[in-house]
């Protein structure tokens, strides 16, 4: 009994605070033009949000995302990764305004590295570890927190957005 509180407790922990994951080497195209790398996405700290290409849950969450990415600033990158082609992936920029940009990853090189599963699995990738040092299972207002709270001992900013209008539950989306 004791061991599955303990390993309950562990597992809730995890889910909280997200878990460290290497970021593996990727070379893709991103809608804004630029071609981006692991050396590129970890020169400054940066927010991955995995997408799947025709998941209607992306629609809310990239307004969410466009606020976020706002309230961070300049110094603090949001990128979404989908697992479509660069011609689908500058259409799924376009419809969903996005105000980041997102990448190409038709092969599910980097999707498949970093262990995302769903649309709106997030990831924080620290320029100081150089490694994801938070992982999500989808996106909340505590998925935020926590990212924020990362940021000063990762080369970030010291912020204090208001987190109050983004979702309390974890939002998740289509699987890849």
């Amino acid at each position: 009994m004791k061991a599955c509180l303990c390993l309950a407790f562990a597992c809730l922990v995890a889910s909280i605070l997200g878990a460290v994951r290497p970021i593996p080497s990727f070379r893709l195209a991103g809608s804004d033009g630029k071609t981006y790398t692991k050396a590129e996405v970890t020169r400054q700290p940066t927010v991955l949000v995995f997408m799947s290409v025709r998941c209607p849950h992306n629609v809310a969450a990239t307004g969410d995302l466009n606020r976020f990415a706002a309230s961070l600033g300049k110094s603090v990158r949001v990128v979404g990764v989908t697992n479509a082609t660069l011609a689908e992936t500058k259409a799924l920029a376009k419809t969903l305004k996005a105000s980041f940009p997102i990448l190409a990853d038709p092969a599910k090189e980097l999707i498949k590295g970093m262990g995302a599963k769903h649309s709106l699995d997030t990831a924080f990738v620290s320029p100081v570890a150089k490694a994801g040092v938070g992982f999500w299972e989808g996106y909340s207002r505590e998925t935020f927190r926590a990212i924020v709270d990362l940021l000063p001992k990762h080369g970030g900013p010291k912020r204090s957005p208001n987190l109050s209008g983004y979702p309390a539950a974890m939002q998740s989306g289509c699987s890849f």
